[in-house]
């Protein structure tokens, strides 16, 4: 005979047989729902109406450090994928049937042993993206080359392909090369290097180190010196053969070990051997040789000018007498202290020509002026020899008439 415990659990067996079956369906064959009498799928499991999500919970019992639970995904050969996780760890990996880790996801990090495909079936390499990368941290992303301080000195290659390893090319906005990424903030288009730059050298000695030619529109080098400007330095092959060029307080000079030879001041004046051209357009400290020299300056033909006064002999003599040179001629003292103008000096030595001309057509003219006289008293001294013989015969004749 039954007891009431006994009909007590057969009503709630039957009961609970009755809710469940109003929810889900296990048919001996065909599709299995759980919360669903009508599944799609071999199993599918669908929430409640009042549950916003479907869940599937897969619990192991073992409470142990170690224990896992998962999905595994069996094909006719063997067990293929495993879907885990760990007793107290929040980490669920996707392995092997074997259990060999592939892929592990903790938290918000991600692990993968082999190669990662994005955008590709067969990747090429650990991480092989078909497509776009975006890196977007908030301020500036970061691409590390390496975990810690034992991967110093290790550089980013960008190469063409895994089959043809030959360097590609870079595009940016705006670039910085430096040790130190808080050392200047590039705008867009521009380069900024901290270090040395060598173009065609693989050691560079300067900051810009250029084994070739430069060819450039504009060329500006600036100093951030009070005094001194930029300057260009060319070496030879030693640094004894180095020439300079540079700006020093707006004098643009040309020097070579330390000794100046030609200098342009800020007015625009030369100076060739000296540091002071002072007011002089071109200042020489030394000899000059040339085919030609050619000055533009006023000239002296007014010597020949009826009204000009010409100093008689008289006074040019009483001038040298008295001063040593001649009239409006530098003495040797002045042209030791303030050297002379060449055009200046070239138009009073041909004023001095000039008037040396005039004083000789005045000397020719008294030569010819004396010539015609001594003709006229040579022609009187012939006349009175005639008349002197004439004479001395009529005297002889008397003399004889007389015997």
């Amino acid at each position: 005979m039954k007891t009431p415990k006994t009909i007590l659990l057969a009503l709630l067996l039957a009961s609970s047989t009755l809710i469940y079956a109003q929810t889900n369906t296990f048919p001996t064959s065909g599709n299995v729902g759980i919360g669903t009498t009508s599944p799609s799928h071999k199993m599918t499991i669908s929430s409640s109406p009042s549950s916003s999500t479907a869940q599937m919970n897969i619990y192991n019992p073992e409470n142990a450090p170690g224990a896992v639970a998962g999905i595994r995904f069996q094909t006719g050969s063997g067990w293929n994928v495993m879907l885990r996780t760990k007793q107290n760890e929040s980490w669920l990996e996707l392995t092997d049937g074997l259990g060999g880790l592939k892929h592990r996801w903790n938290g918000g990090d991600y692990y993968a042993i082999g190669k990662v495909g994005i955008g590709t079936e067969s990747p090429r390499e650990r991480l092989d993206v078909r497509g776009n990368l975006v890196l977007d941290a908030g301020t500036s992303p970061v691409l590390f080359t390496g975990t810690g301080p034992s991967e110093l000195d290790r550089y980013l290659q960008i190469i063409t392909s895994p089959g043809y390893r030959s360097a590609s090319g870079l595009m940016v906005g705006g670039l910085l090369v430096s040790d130190n990424y808080t050392y200047a903030s590039p705008d867009k288009n521009d380069l900024v290097v901290k270090g040395k730059v060598g173009i065609g050298k693989t050691d560079p000695q300067s900051q810009l180190d250029v084994a070739g030619f430069i060819e450039s529109d504009y060329l500006r080098v600036r100093s951030t010196s009070s005094s001194e400007g930029g300057e260009i330095r060319l070496d030879g092959a030693t640094d004894t053969n180095e020439w300079h060029l540079d700006n020093f307080s707006g004098n643009f000079r040309l020097h070579h070990s330390n000794q100046e030879y030609f200098r342009v001041s800020p007015t625009g004046n030369v100076g060739i051997g000296t540091a002071d051209p002072g007011s002089y357009r071109l200042a020489v400290n030394g000899s000059v040789r040339a085919k030609e020299v050619v000055v533009e300056t006023g000239w002296s033909d007014f010597v020949f000018e009826p009204d000009y006064d010409l100093p008689t002999l008289a006074e040019v003599e009483a001038h040298i007498a008295q001063k040593g040179h001649l009239q409006d001629i530098p003495s040797a003292a002045e042209v030791a202290e303030k050297g002379i103008s060449l055009g200046a000096m070239d138009a009073k030595l041909l004023q001095k020509i000039e008037e040396l001309m005039l004083y000789t057509l005045a000397q020719q003219k008294e030569i010819m002026s004396l010539k015609k006289e001594n003709q006229q008293l040579r022609g009187l001294h012939s006349t009175v020899q005639q008349m002197q013989q004439q004479m001395q015969q009529q005297m002889e004749r008397i003399t004889q008439g007389n015997r």
